[in-house]
């Protein structure tokens, strides 16, 4: 092997020591990314507007369970989230931990009211990724019964009032 041919290898090793360093780094930041969005969006469903959204559905929804007279705010929501779970945008885990209760107990809630809005638009895709993410959760929950749909609007019903202990 002459100089040349070290030279050569060195550069080439350089290079590829480079390039693997500069995928742990963007791996890095785009993990870092995704976590501070978490954190953004955990922090969004936990805010004083959202909080009040919520109690302000549940409390209709107890109320007056079939209801079209409907904010879908919190849909919309949990459609946002949803698309991000699909593009692997967000850690699957972590959404499952954090919102994963709430969504399968508003679906549930509401599916008259998608039901509804996919026929008055005639559009099948309306909610659709909340739709599908419900399908990845069904591994983990079983079929709410309305006495537990009930409790947890009950629970809903409260927040932001200082009731929820």
């Amino acid at each position: 092997m002459t100089t040349s041919d070290v030279t050569n290898l060195l550069a080439l090793s350089s290079i590829l020591a480079a390039l693997v360093g500069l995928f742990w780094q963007v791996r890095s930041a785009k993990n870092l990314v995704a976590l501070q969005l978490f954190a953004d969006i955990s922090s969004q469903y936990e805010s004083e507007n959202m909080q009040s959204c919520r109690a302000a559905l549940a409390a209709k929804l107890l109320s007056e369970p079939n209801t079209l007279d409907i904010d879908d705010r919190v849909l919309v929501f949990y459609e946002n989230i949803a698309i991000l779970e699909r593009k692997r945008v967000l850690d699957r885990d972590l959404l499952f931990n954090t919102f994963a209760l709430d969504v399968w107990n508003y679906w549930a809630a509401l599916r008259h009211y998608v039901e509804d809005c996919r026929k008055r638009f005639s559009d099948d895709s309306l909610y659709a990724e909340t739709e599908q993410f419900i399908k990845r959760l069904r591994r983990q929950f079983k079929d709410s019964s309305p006495a537990l749909i009930e409790q947890f609007l009950q629970l809903e019903a409260r927040r932001g009032r200082g009731q929820m202990a």
